[in-house]
This record gives C-alpha cells, structure tokens and sequence, in this order.
C-alpha cells in the first residue's frame, strides 16, 4: 500500500507499507556439503518461510534547478534465514531481525549541459536476539554507510563525459560470531565518455 501527498506542485511526501514472504531456497533446505569428507548437511529442512513487514517514509522534491529526493525504512523480519557457523548439521536457523536505514539521492542541474549529483544509504541490521552460544547481535552482509558524487557533461546531442567518485565507510559492523571480517574504507574513480558520430554510430569509452 503506497500513499503520496502532493502539497504543492514541487513537492511531495510518500509512505508505503508492505508485507512479503520469501520461502527457503533448496541449499538452505537441503544442501550437503561436497568437499567434506564428513559429507556435513549444510541446509535444514524444517526451516519457516520468511515473513518481511516493512515500511517507507520519504519526501521528493522537483524545482527548476535542484531535484532532491530522501527516503527511511524500517523492516521488521520474522523467520529470517539465517546462516550459523558451526560444527554439525543444519547450519540455517529462523531468527527475528530488523533492518532500517536511509538513502539520499540530489541532482543539480548547473546548465543544460552539466548536472552534477550525488547519493548517499545507510543500512544497519540487528537479531532480536544472539543465536545459541553467541554473542554477536549484528546481522551479516550489511553494507557500511555509502555514497557517490559526480558530475554529467553533455557537450554535443547525445555525447557526454561523466566522472564519479564512489566510497564507502569501513565495514566494521559485523557478524563476527559467523566469520564476517572488517574491512577498510576504499573509493573508486569512473571516468566515462560516450560520443555519437552522426545517427548511427556511438563510441564510449
């Protein structure tokens, strides 16, 4: 169910809430593992299917020069599959979990031909509770907060040049009981330029 008030002609607040179910998939069900000699049974076949409630509130906004959009979440998750490491069989496991964060995405139309944007999302994950003989309550693979700034060129009909910069906070929120490591900030650089020679013909590089 999603809503949204537009309260000028810029302008606009959304908020959606949603309910899904994801069903376990055949690893986590049944998967035994091929390179032990033990032949150990990684999937576990009484697991629940994975009932996701979650709900988004954001706001937009559109005006002549800047477009700007920010949006929060938060997912409450009953049944999650979960991996558990450990010695022995049927290493997936239901837990309770929640998920929330942020994203924040803006564009700046400079001219007609430069637009420079820039985005940003933050995530975390939590269990309700440690599983059995751990302590840990992160959830894994949880991307750290992240964000990207670049800028658009377009110096002739349908050719450009775009450079961006994309970084990412270290991912120290972890799941050490189950072997999640840290890792340590990084950014990249892209460098794109398309160019169209005539109708037919585009070359990008």
């Amino acid at each position: 169910i999603l809503t949204t008030y537009n309260y000028n002609e810029n302008s606009k607040v959304f908020l959606g809430i949603g309910q899904a179910y994801r069903v376990p998939d055949g690893r986590e069900l049944y998967f035994i593992s091929s390179d032990d000699p033990t032949a150990v049974i990684v999937g576990t076949p009484d697991l629940e299917q994975t009932k996701n409630r979650q709900i988004d509130l954001g706001y937009e906004s559109n005006l002549e020069t800047v477009s700007y959009k920010i949006k929060a979440f938060y997912s409450d998750l009953s049944n999650y599959i979960y991996f558990k490491k450990a010695a022995g069989p049927n290493k997936f496991e239901n837990i309770d979990a929640t998920i929330y964060g942020a994203e924040f995405d803006v564009e700046y139309y400079a001219s007609d031909a430069l637009t420079v944007d820039a985005s940003m999302a933050y995530k975390k994950g939590k269990k309700d509770e440690a599983l059995a003989g751990q302590t840990d309550t992160d959830l894994a693979d949880i991307a750290p907060l992240r964000g990207t700034v670049g800028a658009t060129y377009e110096y002739a009909k349908n050719s450009s040049v775009r450079a961006e910069i994309i970084a990412s906070k270290a991912w120290n929120s972890i799941d050490a009981n189950n072997g999640e490591q840290e890792l340590a900030g990084w950014s990249v650089v892209n460098l794109k330029a398309k160019h169209a020679f005539g109708k037919s013909v585009d070359l990008t590089l």
